[in-house]
C-alpha cells in the first residue's frame, strides 16, 4: 500500500482545468445519484417514525444501516483493489436503483412491515456500502493532478448545495407524493446516474500480482492497511474524530425528527429548513475553498481550527437548550 494518502496533492502545475471530461461527468452523475438519495432519505426518516411512532424504532433502523458500512469495506476492499473499481460503481448504482424502485413499489402496494423493512434496510445498506467505497476510490482517480484543492472543495459545495436545495423540496414532495414514489424516484435516478458513470474512464492502477487468494489475500491485506494506519498518527486521530461526531449526529438524528414531528408548529418542512441551514455555511466554505488555494502547511491548522470551533458552537447551542447540530463536519460530503 503506498505510504501517500489518496488524492494527496502532488507539486502542482499552475492553471490546472479541473473540469476535464471525466470529472465533468463523476459530478454529473453524483448530482444525480445524491439529489434522489437526500430526498429518499429524508422521506424514510419521517415515514419510519409516522408508522411506528418510537423514536427507538427509528434509531434501531439508523443502527442497523450503519452496521455494513464498519464491515462491508473491510470485507470488499482487498477484491476491488484487483478488480476494476468502475464495474463496482456502476454496477453498484444500477443495483441501488432497482432495490429502491421496488422498496417504493412495496410501500405503495403493501401494508408496511417494520421487520420487513428493516431486512431491507440491511440489504440496501449493504449495496450502498459497496457503491460508496467504489465511488471513494475513484473520485480522486479523476480530479487532475494538482486540482486537488478545487476537485475536494467542489464534491464538499455540491453534497452541501444539495442538501440546501434538496431537503425542503423532499419535505413538499412528502406531503405531495409520498415516500413510495419518492423512493421511484429515487431509483430512477441512480440508473441513470450508473448510465452516465459508465461513460467515465478511470486508470486502474493493478497491484502486485499474489499467489494468496481467498481468506489468505484478505488477511494479508488487512495486516498491511492497519500497519500503514499505524503510521500515519495524523489519520488516525482524523478517523478517531470523525468516528465520534457522525456517531453522536446520526444517535441524535432520530430524536431531533421527533421533536419537529410532535412539537406543536414544528413540521417536517420546518425540519427541511433547519437541515437547509445547517449546511448553508458548509457550501460558502466550500465555495472559499474552491477560489483560494490554502498553502498546505496551513490546512492541518485550519482543519483543527474548524473542528474546535465547530464543537464548542455546538456545545454552546445544546446549553441553551435549543435543537444542536444533527450532523458532523463530514456529513455533508461523501465518502
Amino acid at each position: 500500500m503506498p505510504t501517500d494518502s489518496p488524492g494527496v496533492e502532488q507539486t502542482p502545475p499552475d492553471n490546472v482545468n479541473l473540469w476535464t471530461r471525466d470529472f465533468s461527468l463523476i459530478t454529473f452523475a453524483t448530482v444525480l445519484g445524491a439529489a434522489g438519495g437526500i430526498a429518499g432519505e429524508f422521506a424514510i426518516s419521517f415515514f419510519v417514525f409516522d408508522e411506528t411512532g418510537s423514536t427507538l424504532a427509528s434509531a434501531l433502523v439508523i443502527a442497523i444501516q450503519l452496521v455494513p458500512h464498519v464491515f462491508v469495506p473491510l470485507v470488499i476492499s482487498p477484491f476491488m483493489d484487483r478488480l476494476p473499481r468502475k464495474a463496482f460503481l456502476v454496477a453498484g448504482d444500477v443495483v441501488c436503483g432497482i432495490a429502491y424502485a421496488a422498496l417504493g413499489c412495496w410501500l405503495a402496494f403493501s401494508t408496511f412491515s417494520y421487520v420487513a423493512y428493516l431486512a431491507v434496510s440491511l440489504v440496501l445498506a449493504c449495496l450502498e456500502a459497496v457503491d460508496e467505497l467504489a465511488w471513494t476510490s475513484i473520485y480522486p482517480e479523476v480530479i487532475p493532478p494538482g486540482a486537488e484543492q478545487k476537485g475536494y472543495a467542489v464534491s464538499s459545495m455540491l453534497f452541501t448545495t444539495l442538501v440546501v436545495v434538496m431537503t425542503p423540496f423532499a419535505a413538499v414532495l412528502l406531503d405531495t407524493i409520498g415516500v413510495a414514489r419518492l423512493l421511484m424516484i429515487q431509483g430512477a435516478l441512480a440508473v441513470e446516474a450508473a448510465l452516465i458513470e459508465s461513460f467515465v474512464h478511470v486508470a486502474e492502477h493493478e497491484r502486485e500480482k499474489r499467489e494468496e487468494t481467498g481468506l489468505a489475500l484478505w488477511a494479508s491485506d488487512i495486516r498491511e492497511a492497519a500497519s500503514w494506519l499505524g503510521g500515519e498518527k495524523g489519520m488516525r486521530g482524523l478517523m478517531g474524530y470523525m468516528a465520534v461526531t457522525n456517531g453522536i449526529g446520526t444517535g441524535y438524528s432520530p430524536i431531533l425528527i421527533a421533536f419537529f414531528r410532535t412539537t406543536p408548529g414544528l413540521s417536517a418542512a420546518l425540519y427541511a429548513l433547519f437541515s437547509a441551514a445547517e449546511c448553508i455555511g458548509r457550501t460558502v466554505g466550500s465555495a472559499l475553498q474552491y477560489a483560494v488555494k490554502v498553502p498546505r502547511e496551513k490546512r492541518f491548522g485550519i482543519c483543527l481550527f474548524v473542528y474546535i470551533f465547530y464543537d464548542l458552537m455546538r456545545t454552546a447551542t445544546s446549553c441553551a437548550s435549543r435543537p444542536c447540530s444533527a450532523t458532523s463536519p463530514s456529513t455533508c460530503a461523501r465518502g
